[in-house]
């Protein structure tokens, strides 16, 4: 049997075929489209120039014009960079224990402050205290009392860069102001990783603490030799113990 096709029912049949390879074509994009969303969504997050964050491996890596920016962002142009001061010129490492990754960097004044200025600063001015002092001793720290510092740099810490890039720096729970003076001869900075602090002392037994149990990482500043005191977070605040 010999069917007959009209010229309608032709265009009908290739209407069908060209709106299935529409449709085919169509979905193409929607997966290549798909797959280009999730390529965007887990590239790292840059930070200044080929420097990143990598949000999954929980790394960091910043260049030092990037360290300048987020002081200068998180502290209102109050305080600059100090780059110069020890080796390496900032740290990054996760200080609150809560797997994000912070930024250490000693820090100068960038501009002179009023000694009559008795405000709370936009950030946390904060005594570094040493591992048993209770928080209740602590310096209730001014703008003035920077004007009063003699030895500089001081030490600024910026929580979470992704975020501190993000926000740029609008939580004050993000930025610390650390008024502690470095042993003489200081020159290098290092981040150490592990539960508790090797014991350390400050040259008297009688007065020397065990090592305190660590929340993340600790920054030493040491000497020449290797030996000088470590910073923490604490929970509550930061303090300092013996590296030696």
């Amino acid at each position: 049997m010999i069917l007959e096709v009209t010229g309608k029912q032709l265009l009908a049949m290739a209407a069908i075929v060209l709106f299935t390879l529409i449709a085919v074509a169509e979905g193409n994009c929607l997966k290549r489209d798909s797959s280009e969303i999730d390529r965007v969504r887990n590239r790292p997050l840059e930070l200044g120039g080929d420097a990143k964050v990598n949000r999954n491996k929980g790394l960091a890596r910043l260049k030092e014009q990037d360290a300048e920016e987020l002081v200068r962002i998180c502290f209102g142009g109050l305080l600059r960079a100090d780059l110069h001061a020890l080796t390496p010129s900032f740290i990054v490492g996760d200080f609150y224990g809560d797997g994000i990754q912070d930024l250490f960097v000693p820090v100068r004044l960038a501009r002179s402050v009023e000694m009559t200025d008795r405000s709370k600063p936009p950030f946390n001015y904060q005594e570094v205290l040493d591992s048993t002092s209770p928080g209740r001793v602590a310096l209730d720290l001014r703008v003035s009392d920077l004007a009063k510092v003699k030895t500089w740099p001081l030490f600024a810490v910026v929580r979470n860069i992704d975020k501190a890039r993000l926000t740029r720096c609008v939580d004050v729970r993000d930025k610390y102001l650390l008024l502690f003076v470095m042993d003489k001869g200081t020159s290098a900075m290092k981040v150490f990783h592990g539960r508790r602090l090797p014991r350390g002392t400050i040259g008297d037994p009688k007065e020397d603490e065990p090592p305190p149990r660590l929340r993340g990482t600790a920054v030493l500043l040491l000497d020449s030799h290797g030996q000088g005191s470590a910073v923490y977070w604490d929970g509550a605040r930061y303090r300092w113990y013996p590296y030696n």
